[in-house]
């Protein structure tokens, strides 16, 4: 909807300098989202994993938005996607994409500083990039508000109050985003909640179904399959009451009382042999 929203403005708009002014700005706003993930990228591999979910969601909000703002500026901005493309080391994105995704999975892993210092330097050949494309992009842009101000006809007042109405425009814009970036994140910090509680009860259940049956028996009935019923061609049913039971039970943990009747029986065994 924001692309859209962008064709249309540029289509109906005489001089695009103003979106582009504005695109420069989301750009400059997206570095520094950039700037913030590498911080607390670094932190991760030197961690070795975040323990608070709060520190998770932050990196998260800062890496998501700060890539949303970058490729936003692109649709208001074509020359910075032009510069972006040839000035950005694609080796070095696709080491940065294969990184953020082990950091946003939040697997705990040993505690490394080389790691932390590597991911550190990583992006820092990326935001060195982003400030190369930041200055070209800039110098460009500072040349044609020099020739928009001597070639212009339009009425500075109507050129002001259209500036003033386009930077007014950037927070609604970022808002937007920032809503769409934040149901996101609910959803799939939800999910990984509800499927973590799933495998928990899970274990939970297979642990009761072992102590009610055999081990084999248990993982038949786990697999639907039909358990075979066994016979034997004789058997010895042993009745025996064990004299002072209740009191037994309550002045004795069950540990013990069940050891008492196992040696009872034991003894009665011994005595029949």
């Amino acid at each position: 909807m924001l692309n859209w929203f962008y064709q249309s403005v540029k289509q109906t708009s005489k001089n695009n300098i103003f979106l582009e002014l504005i695109g420069y700005h989301m750009f400059l706003a997206g570095k520094d989202k950039i700037g913030i993930e590498r911080a607390l990228g670094g932190f991760f591999f030197a961690e070795g994993h975040f323990g608070n979910l709060s520190h998770l969601i932050w990196y998260a909000s800062q890496s998501i938005m700060g890539q949303d703002y970058l490729k936003q500026s692109g649709n208001l901005m074509p020359e910075s996607e032009k510069t972006i493309s040839q000035q950005v080391n694609s080796t070095v994105l696709s080491s940065i994409e294969e990184k953020r995704n082990v950091i946003l999975s939040n697997r705990r892993d040993n505690a490394s500083v080389p790691k932390g210092e590597k991911w550190f330097d990583l992006m820092t050949l990326y935001l060195n990039d982003l400030a190369d494309v930041q200055k070209e992009v800039g110098t460009s842009l500072t040349k044609r508000l020099k020739t928009e101000r001597k070639n212009s006809k339009l009425n500075l007042a109507k050129r002001l109050t259209f500036f003033v109405l386009s930077l007014l425009l950037v927070p609604l814009l970022a808002y937007s985003v920032n809503r769409v970036v934040g149901t996101i994140q609910n959803y799939t910090f939800q999910l990984a909640q509800a499927t973590l509680q799933l495998k928990e009860e899970k274990v939970r259940a297979d642990s009761l179904l072992y102590q009610m049956f055999p081990h084999p028996v248990a993982e038949m009935l786990k697999n639907n399959q039909q358990i075979p019923a066994e016979s034997f061609n004789s058997a010895t049913i042993f009745f025996s009451d064990i004299v002072n039971f209740t009191e037994m039970c309550s002045s004795m943990p069950p540990l013990q009382v069940s050891r008492n009747i196992i040696s009872s029986l034991q003894s009665s065994q011994r005595l029949a042999g």
